[in-house]
């Protein structure tokens, strides 16, 4: 098992490194935001990008372990984020520092993509860092309302990163022998892709690994809310939230399944570039890196699982109750219970502890009795 201090330093020098490149890139690009819109919009994600890297820095600084998935998709975010720097440098070379050259922003290039492909690009790191940071944060949270947020945001992140996995595997296939130099010069652009790939299937990992932990208190709502008289609302969340549930797993193991079948078999990508000699067999080692790369993640995803089936702690805190009001404060699905600043007065019964459903029920209709007409005082 990895040292604990050596992973902590590894994922806080990455952050870092990372945040420093992103504050580097906005500055760059500061003064031309006023003369583009498509600038504007990339500087406000970097400024975005790095309020959550501020955010998951924090975070690692308690539990570093839980972010190691990151290490890989966040070097190459500021890999990209310093190369677009250098290209967008480039195309305003010839600028006369009051409005950009139209013939070089026309010129402006990253991965045979424009700056749209880039902010997309952006877009998926940031979500997926997010994602990390909720599902460490979840804690008690069991709403389901909130976990109904957190699957659809989960579902449109891996959405967003199968077009862009899906993309790159296009672009490697469709560059033909005789335009490779114009496109790929010195092989970095081959190298760009192919690094790219590697790191969406990083972030899909992470939603994946989120998607069990879903999975896993979606089975917590369940049995908290087994034998209870449920609302009309209640019901029809919980009945929402199971379905959308079940939608997003079968969406994640069915993008898991393809995306294994592209790291498996990557001999059709190679060959499709025309690569031959130590090109091909130097690309080949990368990529079976990567796969042993990728056996580790998912022994980490495991662990992620088993920390996410770990008895969940219930906390209640400012909790009223008066006149006949009944108050029971319980757990039924065997989780800790912690209640802080809770309010009882006149007529009112409280529990609070382990309690069954049927024991909640039946103390809740024998307090009923008690606070009838007729009935004593508790």
């Amino acid at each position: 098992m990895a040292d604990p201090f050596s992973t902590a330093m590894a994922i806080l020098s990455v952050v870092s490194i990372v945040t420093q490149s992103v504050v580097a890139f906005s500055k760059a690009i500061e003064g031309l935001r006023t003369h583009d819109k498509k600038i504007q919009g990339l500087w406000n994600e970097l400024n975005a990008l790095e309020t959550i890297l501020l955010s998951l820095r924090k975070a690692c600084e308690s539990d570093p372990a839980r972010f190691s998935l990151l290490v890989v998709p966040l070097r190459r975010c500021g890999q990209a984020c310093e190369e677009f720097s250098l290209v967008i440098k480039k195309c305003t070379i010839h600028s006369d520092g009051i409005k950009p050259s139209i013939r070089d922003w026309a010129a402006l290039r990253y991965m045979d993509s424009d700056i749209h492909g880039f902010l997309r690009m952006l877009d998926g790191y940031k979500m997926t860092i997010c994602i990390a940071l909720q599902t460490v944060n979840f804690g008690s949270q069991v709403s389901a309302e909130h976990i109904l947020s957190y699957q659809t945001t989960i579902s449109a992140t891996v959405k967003g990163l199968e077009e862009r996995l899906t993309e790159m595997n296009d672009k490697l296939e469709s560059l033909p022998k005789e335009i490779c130099q114009n496109i790929v010069s010195n092989k970095l652009e081959r190298s760009h892709m192919l690094e790219e790939k590697a790191s969406i299937q990083r972030l899909i990992d992470i939603c994946l690994s989120a998607s069990q932990d879903l999975k896993n208190r979606q089975l917590d709502i369940e049995n908290t809310e087994d034998g209870l008289n449920e609302t009309e609302f209640l019901r029809s969340a919980k009945q929402a939230t199971t379905q959308t549930l079940e939608k997003c797993q079968m969406e994640l193991t069915n993008a898991s399944a393809g995306i294994r079948a592209e790291i498996y078999f990557p001999d059709s990508r190679t060959s499709a570039i025309g690569w031959k000699g130590p090109d091909i067999n130097a690309e080949r080692q990368r990529i079976e890196r990567e796969v042993e790369s990728l056996r580790q993640q998912l022994a980490i995803c495991e662990e992620s699982k088993q920390f996410a089936e770990q008895k969940r702690q219930m906390i209640f805190e400012r909790v009223s109750a008066g006149n006949q009001a009944s108050q029971i404060i319980a757990s039924n699905c065997e989780a800790n219970i912690e209640a802080r600043d809770i309010k009882i007065g006149d007529r009112t019964y409280q529990a609070l502890g382990q309690l069954d459903g049927i024991t909640i029920q039946r103390t809740s209709q024998n307090h009923t009795a008690l606070l009838a007409p007729n009935g004593d005082n508790s």
